[in-house]
């Protein structure tokens, strides 16, 4: 298949109890979290997941 590679992050999203979920974020997605990751904050990042697809 042809076509120019996807840019794909994984990322473990844990909250206060523990609880974990593992996702991969695709395509422009990648592009918008990455700078936030990045500049050192000390602050947690907040991510709002919509449109994915769980699977078990």
């Amino acid at each position: 298949m042809g076509g120019s590679p996807t840019n794909r992050l994984p990322l473990k999203i844990q909250n206060l109890e523990n609880n974990t979920i593992e996702a991969v974020l695709f395509g422009d997605m990648v592009e918008q979290i990455q700078p936030h990751m990045h500049e050192g904050r000390v602050d947690p990042l907040i991510v709002v997941l919509q449109c994915f697809r769980g699977h078990r």
